[in-house]
């Protein structure tokens, strides 16, 4: 895979069979399990990182990125600030990922071209949001990109997790 050609936008399983589940047209292994790019599929959500404290695990989400299909990833005040050389050590080859980073200084003005964006935690919230399966925010995450709208995840820092304020900028929340 060529940086300049990232993989992005919606997979689908080349068997002509036109399936696949709403989580296959976001996250599935491309090309090793016979998945690939459709231009007519809508791009999958963009990755959005809450104060990220440490390096390597940005690599580390850029690669799991990658592997997905996914390429678009937001840091929202990242501890040490950006670029970190020790990112690209645990990214294993997800450059594009990592050279195409936006930073910003809050979720606010990260989200603010998002139409729908779930927040990840596992904590109780004293929130009158929905709370999704991971299954059922892939549906909704899905058709709403399939409508022209731009959507997201949002994950909160390894120390602390997110704020309820950030997570009051979201349409819901997703917990396993």
């Amino acid at each position: 895979r060529s940086p300049s050609a990232p993989l992005g936008s919606g997979l689908r399983r080349n068997d002509d069979s036109g399936g696949g589940a709403p989580l296959a047209a976001f996250l599935d292994p491309c090309l090793e399990t016979g998945y690939v790019r459709r231009m007519s599929e809508p791009a999958p959500p963009v990755i959005i990182l809450d104060k990220s404290q440490m390096a390597e695990n940005i690599g580390a989400v850029a690669r799991v990125m990658a592997n997905f299909g996914l390429s678009e990833l937001r840091l929202v005040a990242p501890r040490d600030g950006w670029p970190q050389e020790r990112a690209w050590a645990t990214a294993s080859g997800a450059d594009w990922v990592l050279e195409g980073i936006k930073v910003f200084g809050s979720v606010a003005e990260a989200v603010a071209d998002l139409n729908t964006v779930f927040a990840t935690t596992a904590r109780p919230r004293e929130t009158r949001q929905p709370v999704r399966t991971p299954r059922e925010a892939a549906r909704v995450l899905y058709d709403d990109r399939a409508s022209g709208l731009g959507v997201g995840l949002l994950f909160g820092g390894e120390r602390a997790g997110l704020e309820t304020s950030d997570i009051a900028l979201c349409q819901g929340i997703v917990t396993i």
